[in-house]
């Protein structure tokens, strides 16, 4: 019974001066204890700290379609590469910005980092797209938008969503269909994007812990994969929740390397959220 209890528990806590209502398991709430006291003299060692904590987390899919965004989703036991990139951008953020570090205030900042406006109002107000992600983002002052020589601007056309509703479980529901026809037709992110084979000649430009997107060449999608870079030896690799191998991980391939093994993979865009982030 105590077994059955536990799997079948939810929080559900209203958060002061936030609009949603938070789904999550006990082991969630328990798991932010633990990050919670992992904050370091800088943000960059915190999220050294916290993503170390998160290595090895089991890679799931489609956690944040359980409650259809009438709840904001907190989920640390099963993460997306999405997923892993928002827990751990909001965390350090709590930890180094917010007055308060608990539980609430966590959910406050995932809120506002997930969501158009930084408001949960409905399906259509998460940002799906990580290029809107990234550039909604930057408007908001948690990062910027990653330039340098071997860069080019790039504007990104969105329709995959609409296009593919049978792969999204929830656009089975026509309003919720609607309200993504109405916003791909409002949206077309304008971010910098570098080529794959540019890479290795922009080292330099890619700093340890930027969050990155793998650009596509899928048509009416902009990104296929997402994650942070991670430095080693001057050389950049993907810190990221990886699909192929199940878990949250750091790559054996450098970047480079690993966007050469596929023809729809393009290059990247790059978000440096770090540099807004003081305690």
């Amino acid at each position: 019974m105590k077994t059955v209890t536990s799997l079948l528990f939810f929080c559900f806590l209203f958060i002061q001066h936030a609009s949603a209502q938070i789904f999550c398991s006990a082991k969630d709430s328990s798991k932010w204890e633990v990050l919670r006291n992992l904050k370091q003299e800088s943000p960059l060692k915190t999220w050294e700290k916290v993503t170390s904590s998160l290595l090895k987390t089991p890679y799931v899919a489609n956690t944040l379609e359980v409650a259809e965004d009438t709840a904001l989703v907190i989920n640390f036991m099963g993460l997306d590469c999405v997923t892993f990139i928002e827990s751990t951008i909001s965390t350090v953020r709590t930890l180094h910005i917010s007055e308060k570090n608990d539980f609430a205030t966590f959910a406050e900042n995932l809120e506002e980092l997930r969501y158009r406006a930084g408001k949960l109002q409905g399906y259509a107000s998460r940002l799906h797209y990580t290029s809107e992600w990234m550039e909604q983002n930057a408007q908001k002052g948690f990062g910027s938008l990653v330039n340098g020589n071997n860069f080019v601007a790039k504007e990104f056309k969105l329709n995959f969503m609409s296009t593919h509703a049978d792969s999204y479980p929830l656009l089975r529901n026509k309003t919720h269909l609607a309200s993504i026809i109405e916003m791909e037709k409002r949206i077309s992110p304008k971010l910098f994007f570098l080529p794959k084979e540019k890479i290795s000649l922009s080292e330099k430009d890619l700093h340890h812990g930027d969050m990155f997107g793998i650009v596509t060449r899928i048509k009416g999608l902009d990104i296929a994969h997402t994650g942070f870079i991670y430095k080693k030896n001057g050389v950049s690799y993907l810190l990221h929740a990886s699909s192929a191998n199940g878990k949250v991980e750091i790559s054996e391939l450098s970047l480079s390397d690993y966007l050469k093994k596929s023809k729809s993979q393009t290059g990247i865009v790059v978000f440096r959220w770090l540099d807004t982030v003081h305690s």
